[in-house]
């Protein structure tokens, strides 16, 4: 009886988690001539090298960097929320700040590691999200490999 149960209600449960979760993609960001371009970048590092660090503009996922990477996303001019997050089992601080993005401009944003000890066994770090001026993030990103948006179809 109970295998009936499980097998009436399974459909069921598989439709309602393929549901659609109501936040806009970024897709729905119009590709348009007056978009500015926001530039994420992580300079090459040892520390935490080998692990991705993911981004997040008003909530949604637009990039996913490893070390010595940089992604280019194109959004409509305006005001955002940049969230940085590691992955779960990293015991690291999310990252949030505001960023501008002005029409038909580039803004670049670093994700840098400011120090690191060790104690307890474990080495804990210190990161900053910040806004760069144009011409060092030019600078910066020559010589790191490019990553397609995540989640997007530019």
């Amino acid at each position: 009886m109970k295998l009936k149960w499980i097998f009436l209600a399974l459909p069921i449960f598989l439709v309602a988690c393929a549901a659609p979760s109501g936040k806009p993609k970024p897709q729905s960001w119009v590709s348009d001539s007056k978009n500015g371009e926001l530039v994420i970048y992580r300079p090459g590092s040892f520390v935490f090298g080998a692990r991705n660090v993911y981004f997040y503009v008003d909530g949604v996922e637009v990039a996913s960097l490893g070390s010595g990477t940089y992604s280019l996303i194109k959004l409509p001019p305006g005001a955002y929320r940049l969230s940085q997050k590691w992955d779960w089992d990293m015991m690291i601080k999310d990252i949030e700040i505001e960023i501008n993005v002005p029409s038909k401009e580039r803004t670049y944003v670093r994700l840098s590691q400011l120090g690191g000890e060790f104690y307890g066994g474990v080495l804990h770090t210190t990161w900053q999200l910040g806004s760069v001026p144009t011409d060092e993030g030019l600078s910066e990103i020559k010589g790191l490999e490019a990553r397609a948006p995540s989640n997007t179809s530019q």
